[in-house]
């Protein structure tokens, strides 16, 4: 009666843990993308609410700087476009979220339009 596991087993199985690896480890990253990519356009819609509740007390929108946006790890916020009446927020991807390919600039405006339509 043998003890233990011969070598051709072990390679064996590492063979089978590393070729599970490389199928999962895209899935998983791919969905961490997803995740940040929710955080962001969770932010976005922070600052347009954030937005709509200042034209409602002072008839006007806010600047980037009234406005706090911060850039994150991940996206960089900004105020694209300001008027009286409208304004266009954007989120832009950096670091390892520029690779969410198709959704690297995600923005919104006081209609809640948001573009790209498909990331969202």
């Amino acid at each position: 009666m043998q003890k233990g596991m011969s070598l051709v087993e072990l390679l064996i199985t590492l063979a089978m843990v590393g070729v599970l690896i490389s199928f999962a480890l895209p899935t998983y990253q791919q969905q961490q993308i997803k995740a940040y990519r929710t955080a962001g356009q969770s932010l976005l819609l922070h600052y347009a609410n954030t937005q709509a509740e200042f034209m409602l007390e002072r008839g006007e929108y806010m600047g980037a700087d009234e406005l706090n946006m911060r850039t994150t790890q991940r996206y960089k916020f900004e105020v694209l476009m300001r008027s009286k009446t409208s304004f266009i927020l954007q989120a832009t991807a950096q670091n390892q979220q520029s690779q969410d390919t198709g959704c690297e600039v995600m923005s919104i405006d006081q209609s809640m339009l948001r573009l790209p339509i498909g990331c969202w």
